[in-house]
């Protein structure tokens, strides 16, 4: 009987197929001869989602395949410089330590591994910059590693503290594949984020979604009118933003939404004045809104919706049906 390293390789390549990433990763630690050929076959390890928190220690979370095997692996120092690696696996938990080695370099050695396995898109990647993270050099580290290869994913989430933080990212992540781009806040404290760089990278080219939380913008209109959806934060919305919004929307073929919170805002009456009176409801807090509906030109059947209440203002594509009876298309 033959064992596997007799194998032939049609023979070897069908065996392999048919193991999931785990028994893969498993079969490798075998001997180098199997390692190396799992490793030049280029399997697919079809991860559905990555999840990487980066604080005083690093946690991984991989799922795999229709079914969600998992993988949690966390990364941490301890004592007399060494590497403290904690792995849950199918509610199984693992455990080790490794003298004079470093979390840091140990985490993204892994990660380098799983990601040689990538063929399929993952449908999400979650990065969280923690700001109290033990080392100021990891975003250095994660273009070292993504600068051989691009991560596929449609969505890309990542929680920062300051744009060098996603830059260290975004550049690394295939543009023809990424949809959609969620930014959090790490401080929650609404500061500045400064996007210049962000905009003219490859990958906000081909980006249908926006949403950035807890920090303010001031992204030029221009640079907004390719996406479908937008959910943004301003100091203080203008005349002049709501002006050039409501043109983009009359004449974009792809912009569907777009919500902007604001601190201040001195267009209430500006707008009453230029659209006439709004049709007035309330939303589920109670807070009234005011609406108007314009007439997208060479559409019978879509309208402008412009919606402000007291912090918030929303211009969206809807259906003529929608529109209530007793408002007025302008």
């Amino acid at each position: 009987m033959l064992n596997l390293l007799e194998m032939p390789d049609v023979a070897m390549n069908s065996i392999l197929e048919k193991l999931d990433y785990i028994d893969l990763q498993r079969l490798r630690k075998t001997c180098w001869t199997i390692r190396n050929f799992i490793d030049d076959s280029k399997l697919d390890s079809f991860l559905t989602r990555i999840d990487i928190w980066i604080s005083d220690y690093i946690n991984f979370d991989f799922k795999f395949g229709d079914d969600d095997q998992r993988i949690q692996i966390q990364y941490k120092n301890v004592e007399n410089n060494g590497c403290e690696i904690v792995i849950y696996e199918n509610y199984k938990k693992r455990q080790k330590i490794l003298e004079n080695q470093d979390f840091v370099d140990l985490a993204f050695l892994d990660l380098q591994s799983v990601l040689v396995f990538q063929k399929s898109v993952p449908h999400f990647l979650n990065i969280d910059f923690c700001s109290k993270s033990g080392s100021s050099n990891i975003p250095e580290r994660f273009q070292k590693i993504l600068k051989f290869r691009k991560i596929k994913t449609k969505t890309f989430r990542t929680t920062v503290t300051r744009e060098l933080e996603i830059l260290s990212i975004l550049p690394f992540l295939d543009s023809n594949h990424l949809k959609s781009l969620i930014i959090f806040n790490d401080q929650g404290d609404g500061n500045q984020l400064d996007t210049s760089e962000i905009v003219e990278s490859e990958q906000w080219k081909n980006l249908e979604t926006l949403t950035i939380r807890n920090f303010v913008v001031n992204i030029p209109i221009r640079n907004l009118k390719h996406l479908k959806r937008i959910y943004v934060a301003v100091r203080e919305i203008t005349m002049d933003m709501v002006l050039e919004l409501k043109e983009a929307f009359l004449t974009s073929e792809s912009l569907q939404e777009f919500k902007i919170d604001f601190d201040s805002q001195k267009i209430d009456q500006n707008l009453a004045e230029l659209f006439g009176v709004p049709f007035t409801d309330h939303d589920g807090f109670g807070q009234e809104r005011k609406k108007w509906f314009f007439q997208i030109p060479n559409s019978e059947n879509r309208v402008l919706l412009i919606s402000l209440n007291l912090y918030c203002i929303i211009f969206y594509r809807n259906w003529t049906e929608n529109v209530p009876e007793n408002a007025v298309i302008i």
